[in-house]
């Protein structure tokens, strides 16, 4: 654990690094710090309003919280997200001196129980995938670079993970007065989760309740079961046009989208058409979104510092989709059905396409996919025979069994 911990600070340090003198001018990390550090006062001078200061006393916005919810523009949940951050940040630089590569190091041993919860909640149902799960939260270098560094995604991955892991604990544990504080902290984590990443809950809590509903009844055919949700999920999506202007879910993603698009979130744009409160707009750009997904980085963009970390990642994915496809175990019928399984392809696949239609720069789209990429990443290495891989003349030499056990 020690050397992983070890790696995860070299990385992070190696995130900054390039972030300072390859794209200082684009860098939220570094734009987090500075912005921390010039607030660094209040909190030392005046400890209260550093609690309430741009958070109760957000009067410069309109609306309520409620209609300010999926705004993009002016609205205070919306940058609910980065207060809170840049909160924490000052934190970080109150007890490191205001030392950006100190403050890696404290991100890092908070937010390493991203990955040792996301772990232990897997192995409850993977027990036999312990290599697999270790290696890719933990040593995978596309993960960490995006999740080591000072930023949200790091932060928000906590969460998510403590989410899964506090709800498998409530469930399995008998009712009793304990269960309603797990219940109290489960529902405090949903609305952190809420303010960092509002699309991932939208897309969690159903799939999770989903998940356990299929888990505890022991129900077969969990593809169909999750394949007839997600097709409710898109009728309600698509009716969502005749709700309420503040929860019309189609017409507040293409708003989210024209704010990306209308911004410079990266160096390298990508080819992405317009969304309109029309559900026919997201079929028309679906093409275009499977395109970057699938065919992200092109050739023109693999010299590039982004490229290069977008490319490893592709092509370490597409390299297990292939593993998986020519060497799957002789039960990976039965794998796919797995709940387990199925919620992790379903709640990634799901994200990595609302990704896909609404993110139009390279960075990004590789920095908020690459979670998903890595869940899909540990069941494709769990549905790959490792002990015909190491059957092959090629591999007669190396150990590549050590995948395949426990």
């Amino acid at each position: 654990m020690s050397c992983a911990f070890f790696f995860r600070i070299l990385i992070g340090i190696t995130y900054g690094y390039l972030y300072s003198h390859i794209k200082s001018d684009l860098s939220d990390t570094w734009k987090f710090f500075l912005h921390a550090k010039d607030q660094i006062g209040i909190f030392q001078e005046h400890p209260l309003s550093f609690f309430t200061y741009d958070i109760i006393d957000h009067h410069i916005y309109s609306g309520s919280l409620t209609k300010d919810l999926f705004k993009q523009d002016q609205s205070f949940f919306n940058d609910l997200h980065d207060i809170l951050f840049i909160r924490v940040v000052i934190l970080f630089n109150f007890l490191s001196g205001n030392r950006y590569y100190a403050n890696v190091i404290l991100f890092n041993i908070w937010t390493i129980w991203g990955s040792i919860n996301m772990g232990k909640w897997l192995l409850n149902y993977l027990p036999s995938n312990k290599r697999i799960i270790i290696f890719f939260l933990f040593l995978f270098p596309s993960f960490l670079f995006w999740n080591c560094g000072v930023h949200r995604d790091g932060l928000a991955f906590w969460v998510l993970s403590t989410i899964l892991l506090s709800t498998h604990n409530l469930l399995s544990k008998d009712y009793s007065l304990i269960s309603i504080w797990r219940s109290l902290f489960l529902f405090i984590q949903i609305v952190f989760l809420l303010v960092f990443k509002i699309y991932w809950v939208i897309l969690l809590v159903p799939f999770l309740t989903l998940f356990y509903f299929v888990e505890k009844r022991k129900l077969k055919n969990s593809i169909l079961i999750f394949s007839l949700f997600t097709v409710g999920g898109i009728l309600f999506f698509a009716l969502s046009i005749y709700f309420p202007n503040s929860f019309k879910l189609s017409e507040k993603l293409a708003e989210k989208q024209y704010a990306f698009l209308s911004e410079v979130h990266g160096t390298i744009k990508l080819q992405l058409p317009y969304l309109t409160s029309s559900i026919l707009s997201y079929f028309a750009i679906l093409p275009s979104s499977l395109r970057n997904l699938i065919l992200t980085p092109s050739f023109k963009d693999w010299f590039s510092s982004v490229g290069i970390l977008a490319l490893f990642g592709q092509a370490f994915f597409w390299s297990f989709i292939l593993l998986a496809l020519v060497f799957p175990k002789r039960n990976w019928k039965s794998i796919i059905n797995t709940p387990v399984v199925v919620f992790f392809l379903f709640f990634s696949l799901s994200n990595m396409l609302l990704i896909g239609i609404t993110i139009p720069y390279l960075s990004a789209l590789i920095r908020y996919i690459v979670n998903f990429q890595t869940f899909i990443l540990i069941i494709l290495g769990y549905i790959i025979d490792w002990y015909k891989i190491a059957d092959l003349r090629i591999f007669k030499n190396i150990n590549i069994n050590k995948f395949a056990k426990k």
